[in-house]
């Protein structure tokens, strides 16, 4: 990862951390590198976290996480439904769900993202970015408490478990 990446998922880690106090057993669903707690459990489609797994497939018992964090991960899923469902089925009773997506309706983060994609990573928007995330998916699980634009590039929602 470059360093100016580096400091931006640092900065933003910080960000999601002053608003979440870490209280129970909290999964970090697409950790990469960079988990955003030691003490989560760390999940990620490569070997990067503690236990390989995708979001769409998590090999946990019912009931058994406080809290998920999903940053910046579910418009990569080919099925984000499926992995609501199976955030929904692992959270407890009021449990809450974190997750950050790319501000699509930004007129800014879609000129950056066509350089970047044209430049630096070479690779088409639908092989990085599967699909466009809405709200609306989010709430036939969850009752979504709160959303806020990060800056020009993410929006940042918190929602409980229905």
């Amino acid at each position: 990862m470059n360093p100016l990446s580096k400091a931006w998922l640092l900065a933003f880690h910080k960000f999601v951390r002053d608003r979440n106090c870490n209280e129970g057993l909290c999964l970090d669903v697409g950790c990469g590198e960079h988990p955003i707690y030691d003490s989560c459990v760390n999940v990620d489609i490569r070997k990067q976290g503690d236990i390989q797994a995708t979001g769409e497939s998590l090999p946990f018992q019912n009931g058994c996480f406080n809290m998920i964090f999903c940053l910046e991960v579910i418009e990569h899923l080919t099925n984000p439904t499926k992995f609501l469902e199976e955030a929904h089925r692992v959270l407890g009773d009021n449990g809450k769900l974190i997750l950050t997506t790319p501000n699509n309706n930004s007129c800014l983060w879609r000129l950056i993202w066509f350089i970047w994609v044209h430049t630096v990573s070479k690779r088409r928007l639908f092989d990085i970015h599967k699909n466009h995330f809405g709200l609306s998916q989010l709430r036939k699980h969850f009752k979504v408490l709160t959303t806020q634009r990060v800056n020009v590039f993410l929006h940042y929602v918190e929602a409980i478990k229905k």
